[in-house]
C-alpha cells in the first residue's frame, strides 16, 4: 500500500475526495487531509506520504509553493494537483516544476482513475527499483564484510603478514601508528555483542567472529605500549558483553602481524576461564602463573587424588550412596582449589577413575569398561569443569545402581537381563534356555526356577509370546509374506508358525493380515 494525503480547502471536497475511488482497491491508503498548504507542508513531513493530491487555490500558501517546499524535503513524493479551467496555467507552472498529473475540476471518476493508476504504477517501478538497489548494496557490504573477516581471520592465523596500521585502519577503521595492539576473545551467552561492543569502545577496534570457540566475538584493540589494558576501558567491555560473559586477553604485541601471538594466547586463557565458570577478564598472565604455581605442588595434588579415587572405589563396593556422593563432591572441591591444572590433565585422571571403577562391573554387562570407554573419551569435548563434574557424578552413581541392583536384588536383575536379552534375540530360531543360562552363569534348571517365580511363565511360554506379539505387529504393519514374519521371529517352519498364531490370535496369520489391511 501506498500513503497518500489529501490537501483541500473546501471541506465538502475534501470530504468527497476521501470516499472518491476504492482507494485500497488500487493499493492506496489515506493517512490524512490538510485544509491549506500551511497544513498540508507540516503533514507532509510527519506524514511522509508517496503521493499528495493537493488543489491549487487556496488562503495563505497555495498548492504550488506547498508543492515546492514539499519537494525539497521529500523528492520522490508523487503529486497531482487539481485545478479548474480557469487556473490551467497553473496546471501547466505546475508540471514545469515537476508535479507529476494535474485533473480538471470538477474531477471526473474515469480521469481520476486513470490519473492515479498511473501514479501508483510509477510509485511500484519507484519502489521496487529502491529495493533493488538496496539488495544489491547489502549483498556487496556483505561480501566487503566476508573478505575483510576472511583478512583478519587470516592475520589472526599468522596466514597474513602483510598488515600494517594504515592498511588495518583503511579496511576495518582501526587505528594509529605508534601502538600496541591486544586480542581479546568474548565469550557471552547470547553471543551476539558484536555491535555492544564497537559502541562502547567507540569504534577503537575491530570486532569479528570466532571460529574456534562457539558464541564468542575476537575483539583486537589498539593500546599504548607501556601500560596495561586501561581499566576504564576494560570496564565499558565488561558492560557491553554482560556480566555472564568471560573474556579471554592475550599479551599485547608491539606489531599487527605478530597479533596471531596475542590471539592464540586469548585463545587458550579464555577457555581456561570457561572451564573454570570464571567471569569478566582472564588475562594470559594470570594463568600462566597459576600454571606455573600448580607445576610446584601437582604431586601434592596427585596425592590427594590418588587417596580419594582409592576412597571412591572402596565405597562403590561398599554400596554407601551418601559417603559416595560425599567423596565425589570432595574430590572435585580439590580440583577447584588447584585452578592451574588445565582442562586435559584433569579428563585424563577422571577418565582413567571412570575405567578403574568400571572393571568393577563383572561379567560383561551392558555400561562395563569396554562399552564406556568413548563415554570417557567424551570428557574431553566437555568445556567447563562443573559439566564435568556432572557427568562423573551421573556415570559413577549410575554403575554404582547397577552393581546394587546386582548385589541385593540379583534374581531382579538376572531376570531383566534374561528378558533384555530376549527381545534382542528373539528373532534366533536357536535362542533356547541353555544359552541364555550360559550368559547369566546359571544352570539351566536355575534359571527356570527363577523365571517362573519372577513372571509366573517359563522362558519357553515367555519366548513365545514375546514372538507371537512381534508376529502380529509385522501382519498388521506390513504386506510381507507370512513365510517372512515367520522367519523374522524365530519360526521358521511356516506350517507350526500358523498354528501357534492361530492359537493366540484366533485365526490364521494371513486371514489376520487381510483383516487388518481392510481396516
Amino acid at each position: 500500500m501506498f500513503k497518500m494525503l489529501i490537501v483541500e480547502d473546501e471541506r465538502w471536497e475534501r470530504e468527497g475526495l476521501l470516499d472518491f475511488l476504492d482507494w485500497g482497491g488500487i493499493g492506496i491508503e489515506i493517512v490524512g487531509t490538510a485544509v491549506d498548504g500551511i497544513d498540508g507542508l507540516e503533514k507532509s513531513l510527519s506524514l511522509l506520504p508517496d503521493i499528495i493530491v493537493t488543489d491549487i487555490q487556496m488562503p495563505g500558501m497555495n498548492g504550488l509553493q506547498m508543492a515546492q517546499k514539499v519537494r525539497e524535503w521529500l523528492p520522490d513524493v508523487r503529486i497531482i494537483v487539481l485545478t479548474g479551467y480557469d487556473d490551467f496555467s497553473y496546471a501547466r507552472e505546475a508540471i514545469q516544476f515537476g508535479a507529476d498529473n494535474y485533473v480538471l475540476k470538477p474531477v471526473e471518476e474515469e480521469e481520476m482513475r486513470k490519473v492515479m493508476d498511473k501514479v501508483v504504477r510509477d510509485c511500484e517501478l519507484k519502489r521496487r527499483k529502491k529495493q533493488e538497489e538496496e539488495a544489491l548494496q547489502q549483498e556487496l557490504l556483505s561480501r566487503e564484510r566476508v573478505a575483510a573477516e576472511k583478512k583478519i581471520s587470516d592475520l589472526l592465523k599468522g596466514r597474513r603478514r602483510d598488515a600494517t596500521p594504515s592498511s588495518l585502519m583503511d579496511e576495518h577503521g582501526l587505528s594509529i601508528h605508534g601502538l600496541a595492539y591486544s586480542v581479546m576473545i568474548v565469550v557471552t551467552p547470547s553471543g551476539d555483542v558484536e555491535s555492544r561492543i564497537r559502541q562502547a569502545l567507540n569504534g577503537l577496534c575491530v570486532v569479528v567472529g570466532c571460529d574456534e570457540i562457539d558464541q564468542a566475538s575476537v575483539v583486537i584493540v589498539p593500546i599504548q605500549a607501556e601500560h596495561p589494558f586501561p581499566a576504564e576501558l576494560a570496564e565499558r567491555l565488561v558492560q557491553a558483553a554482560g556480566e555472564l560473559s568471560c573474556i579471554g586477553v592475550g599479551e599485547a604485541v608491539p606489531e599487527i602481524d605478530q597479533i596471531h601471538e596475542s590471539y592464540k594466547q586469548a585463545v587458550n586463557t579464555v577457555r581456561f576461564g570457561m572451564f573454570r565458570d570464571r567471569r569478566g577478564f582472564v588475562t594470559y598472565t594470570e594463568v600462566e602463573q597459576v600454571k606455573q604455581d600448580f607445576s610446584l605442588h601437582s604431586h601434592e595434588f596427585f596425592k590427594k587424588w590418588q587417596e580419594l579415587s582409592r576412597q571412591l572405589r572402596i565405597q562403590v563396593a561398599a554400596n554407601d550412596a551418601a559417603k559416595l556422593d560425599e567423596l565425589l563432591e570432595e574430590l572435585f572441591h580439590e580440583i577447584s582449589l588447584h585452578p592451574g591444572a588445565g582442562k586435559d590433565y584433569i579428563a585424563a585422571h577422571l577418565n582413567i577413575l571412570i575405567g578403574e571403577i568400571s572393571l568393577m562391573e563383572e561379567n560383561g554387562t551392558e555400561g562395563t569398561f569396554s562399552g564406556e570407554m568413548h563415554l570417557g573419551q567424551d570428557l574431553l569435548m566437555l568445556n567447563r569443569l562443573q559439566d564435568m563434574q556432572n557427568y562423573v557424578r551421573h556415570f559413577i552413581i549410575g554403575l554404582w545402581a547397577r552393581l546394587d541392583e546386582k548385589r541385593n536384588r540379583k534374581d531382579d536383575y538376572i531376570v531383566n537381563k534374561v528378558i533384555r536379552l530376549i527381545e534382542r534375540s528373539y528373532g534366533s530360531s536357536s535362542f533356547s534356555l541353555t544359552m541364555a543360562a550360559s550368559e547369566v552363569f546359571l544352570s539351566p534348571n536355575h534359571l527356570s526356577v527363577i523365571l517362573k517365580k519372577a513372571i509366573g511363565k517359563s522362558l519357553h511360554e515367555y519366548l513365545l509370546e514375546y514372538r507371537m506379539k512381534k508376529a502380529e505387529e509385522l501382519l498388521r504393519t506390513t504386506r510381507n509374506k507370512v513365510s517372512w514374519v515367520a522367519e523374522q521371529v524365530g519360526i521358521p517352519n511356516t506350517s507350526y508358525f500358523g498354528t501357534l498364531f492361530k492359537q493366540a490370535y484366533g485365526m490364521t496369520p494371513g486371514e489376520y493380515q487381510e483383516f487388518m489391511l481392510r481396516k
